[in-house]
């Protein structure tokens, strides 16, 4: 498996910890064309990461959504993930506003800024679904999502991803782990946890994330592993009211002039070419 989460229990079976080899799911949402530079694309892999991690605290048929709003206005990233481990992540076109040189070589807490914003959705299934937003005190993605989990869900949580580039600012490596104590557990088991996913063995990318369990207490059990792939869920009929938005006139000119119309998906960048026949279909027959 190119991606996936691994899946374990450990102090008596009283935190679940999770890892995650996102390396190729990272690659792929920032390979879209308005994710240019090393801050937009760490914070997007970091997103992306955080909710493939998420994915193993779900349960059949549940999806999660976690939007990172930061201090610019209008500025978001998104990420989602469903229990089957498909994961999607982009960001808002008002990135795109931004002149480059504004955000080059700045770090992930200073892409986010002093107002930054974290919201988690949760679609639980049969109609039934949770929200919570919480303030970003650290402006690093990881370190909020636990200040999430601590306020408002009041569930002990840690978090750590670990991206590396190349010197294009290509993504080389992603990662991540989180832990997450149970009802009932001793915090200091989450502190000891928290000690391990910090060390420098879980973020050296030369080492597999499969190997990573083996860092845990002798008493951690193996849940399983399941992949993790980077899905939007796009396809060609969800861009026909799109194309019908352009106007008669402007259907009638490609069929006419034998052009084929291109739509590109706004969430994984994957293009759609609309022959002159399949635009021709669309067009009033009176």
């Amino acid at each position: 498996m190119e991606n996936y989460i691994i899946r374990t229990l450990a102090f008596n079976r009283s935190v679940r910890i999770m890892f995650a080899e996102t390396t190729g799911i990272a690659r792929a949402v920032c390979s879209q064309g308005q994710v240019s530079g090393r801050a937009l694309r760490a914070a997007l892999a970091t997103t992306v990461t955080a909710a493939g991690l998420l994915c193993g605290t779900l349960k059949d048929h549940q999806r999660l959504s976690l939007k990172v709003g930061a201090s610019r206005p209008g500025c978001r990233i998104f990420a989602e993930v469903d229990s089957g481990g498909n994961v999607r992540g982009y960001l808002s076109d008002e990135w795109q506003t931004v002149p480059a040189p504004e955000i080059a070589g700045l770090s992930l807490p200073e892409l986010i800024g002093t107002g930054g914003s974290l919201q988690v959705i949760k679609d639980l299934g049969m109609y039934r679904g949770f929200t919570g937003i919480t303030d970003m005190p650290y402006g690093n993605i990881v370190d909020d999502l636990a200040h999430y989990f601590r306020q408002s869900e009041q569930t002990p949580t840690c978090f750590v991803c670990h991206v590396e580039f190349d010197g294009d600012d290509e993504i080389v490596a992603c990662r991540g782990a989180m832990a997450q104590l149970l009802p009932g557990a001793d915090e200091d088991s989450l502190r000891e946890v928290e000690g391990i996913l910090r060390a420098p063995a879980v973020a050296d990318p030369e080492r597999p994330v499969s190997e990573l369990p083996a860092l845990l207490p002798a008493d951690t059990a193996l849940l399983g592993i399941a992949p993790l792939r980077a899905s939007c869920g796009c396809c060609r009929e969800m861009f026909y009211p799109m194309l019908m938005s352009l106007g008669v006139a402007d259907l009638k000119d490609a069929v006419a002039s034998n052009r084929s119309l291109d739509v590109v998906c706004h969430a994984c960048g994957c293009r759609y070419s609309f022959a002159p026949e399949e635009v021709a279909a669309l067009l009033p027959r009176n």
